[in-house]
């Protein structure tokens, strides 16, 4: 039984979702039927909005909208210098869009955006 289990939970937590019907989806924390790495996006609004404009889904190196939440980080030239608060939206539409942008920037480029990241003292 443990092998059918986890021969089914390997095929990620979407695919189980699908396998058990409809409902089960209720559960999940997925974008683009990619899991939510262990920032659950439900915490932090403009997060989720990162995972959904990001080409991948939830991926956890697709943006910096985590740490703008944070307040660890801003571009006062791109204007990301406000304060983000995590459960809020304000300011949120426009920082994940930004961030998605700059980050596909950072992933192309393959440079690894923590030591890029202006981290505010």
């Amino acid at each position: 039984m443990g092998g059918m289990l986890g021969e089914m939970l390997s095929l990620g937590s979407a695919a189980v979702a699908k396998e058990l019907g409809k409902g089960s989806e209720q559960w999940l924390t997925t974008t683009k039927n990619l899991e939510s790495p262990m920032h659950d996006p439900r915490a932090f609004c403009g997060l989720g909005a990162a995972y959904i404009v990001s080409p991948r889904g939830a991926f956890h190196v697709s943006n910096t909208m985590l740490f703008v939440e944070w307040g660890s980080v801003y571009y006062p030239e791109f204007e990301i210098d406000k304060d983000y608060e995590p459960m809020s939206h304000e300011y949120k539409a426009e920082a994940a869009i930004w961030s998605s942008n700059w980050d596909i920037l950072h992933n192309s480029a393959c440079w690894c955006q923590f030591p890029g990241l202006e981290m505010q003292s």
